[in-house]
């Protein structure tokens, strides 16, 4: 097997794995940036974060990756995009919608007693 044959192996593993999200606290600690990566089957996706309008707190994220209509290329294209919003700092849980349903993810970055910010 080619080198660039396990390449388009991972990828189509990360098509079906679907995004991976990740959370990690600002420096200031208000604020919590959360990035989604994956794998598109061709190009002309269009994906975004956002939040939810619902006025709920804490607020909830969607993942949006819109099947592109008409011709596209038939290629494989990676993304990874990201967003960064004001979130409560005694939060260690953002959820987040995608097509698959919803999941939890854990942000990362230490908070003291209390919810107060930590080092690091």
């Amino acid at each position: 097997m080619s080198a660039s044959s396990a390449v388009d192996l991972n990828a189509i593993v990360a098509i079906s794995v679907g995004p991976q999200f990740s959370a990690v606290r600002g420096v200031d600690r208000t604020k919590v940036i959360v990035r989604a990566v994956g794998v598109n089957p061709t190009t002309g996706y269009n994906p975004r974060l956002r939040v939810d309008p619902a006025r709920i707190e804490p607020p909830f994220l969607d993942f949006e990756n819109r099947v592109p209509s008409g011709y596209h290329a038939q290629q494989l294209t990676p993304y990874d995009v990201t967003l960064e919003l004001l979130y409560p700092i005694n939060e260690e849980v953002i959820s987040i919608r995608h097509g698959s349903g919803m999941r939890r993810i854990a942000i990362q970055g230490r908070r003291c007693a209390g919810g107060q910010a930590g080092p690091g």
